[in-house]
């Protein structure tokens, strides 16, 4: 999974420094959203949901500078779709060495 993101961030890179032009960016952001993909069904625990919504986001951001909204939007949501199911299932797990929350009044 980490290797599918990096791929995904690394082909970014390339387009954002120029070192790789449109139709080149577009061909490989369509084969490493692919490779993501399988990946994806691969492996499906919490850790690997965590990468894979934030693999979204960059294949997101790379879809909306190659100027390819609607795509974009599709893999933007199911981002959300993802980031929206850890919450949930998170939700009733107390954090690894996080401090309890306590409400402060501010008039005492």
């Amino acid at each position: 999974m980490k290797s599918a993101k990096s791929l995904l961030e690394d082909v970014l890179k390339a387009y954002n420094d120029k070192s790789l032009d449109l139709a080149g960016a577009r061909s490989l952001a369509a084969i490493s959203g692919q490779f993501l993909d399988n990946v994806r069904q691969s492996s499906k625990t919490s850790a690997a949901d965590l990468l894979w919504g934030q693999s979204l986001n960059d294949e997101a951001d790379l879809y909306a500078i190659l100027g390819n909204n609607v795509q974009s939007l599709t893999v933007a949501k199911q981002a959300k779709d993802v980031a929206q199911s850890l919450m949930q299932s998170n939700s009733g797990r107390p954090r690894r060495n996080a401090t309890p929350l306590r409400c402060v009044d501010p008039c005492r």
